[in-house]
């Protein structure tokens, strides 16, 4: 895996660009190591939900749900989501390279940690996670983000003219960031312009 390979002092992260890590950083980290089998097995599962900038509503219920199926609770499991969620954001901000990442998990629970491989394999599935998220942060601070469409199509039968109108129309939902707010716009499209869109769109993707 391509990354930026960062020396940093003998007494700081890598990640942190050399700066000493917080306090119970590392205690937090090798948590992990005293997590039950039927946890660590599945801990990507609740890792990744955990990993955004913010905690919505999606990573409370994957918390709940992850948790009752396996018959811990959310306090049990706290301490290693926080600190990798942590460190592994820290090091995606950085471009760090795995190598370096694991020098950093080296600094923080000593040589010879089975942690090592665990949070290293954890951080190259949640990289191309967080450089979306950088990348997208960076766009929408300067303009409207398009995230995602909803469409729906109807046909218009007749204007409040009393008119037969007998033609179809898309309903497209758009699903936009604006800096941090989130906003939809929903427009509505005649078939020639959706024809223009595809054109469009056949154009950009050959």
């Amino acid at each position: 895996m391509s990354g930026q390979s960062a020396a940093g002092p003998s007494n700081g992260l890598r990640c942190l660009e050399g700066g000493a890590p917080p306090p119970g950083l590392g205690g937090d980290l090798r948590a992990i190591e005293h997590l039950p089998p039927r946890v660590l097995g599945d801990f990507w599962e609740i890792l990744e939900p955990n990993l955004g900038a913010h905690i919505d509503e999606r990573a409370a219920a994957a918390v709940s749900a992850f948790c009752e199926a396996r018959r811990v609770t959310p306090g049990d499991i706290a301490s290693p989501v926080k600190a990798c969620r942590y460190l592994l954001r820290r090091a995606a901000r950085q471009g760090l390279a795995v190598d370096d990442l694991r020098a950093d998990i080296r600094a923080l629970c000593g040589e010879g940690t089975p942690i090592e491989d665990l949070v290293a394999g954890w951080y190259e599935r949640a990289l191309p996670l967080l450089r979306r998220e950088i990348v997208l942060g960076a766009l929408s601070e300067h303009s409207k983000l398009a995230l995602g469409v909803d469409w729906r199509l109807d046909t218009i039968r007749m204007s409040q003219d009393g008119v037969a109108i007998e033609t179809p129309v898309v309903l497209m939902t758009f699903r936009y960031r604006e800096g941090e707010r989130r906003r939809r716009i929903t427009l509505q499209l005649v078939p020639d312009v959706v024809e223009e869109l595809r054109a469009i769109c056949n154009k950009i993707m050959t």
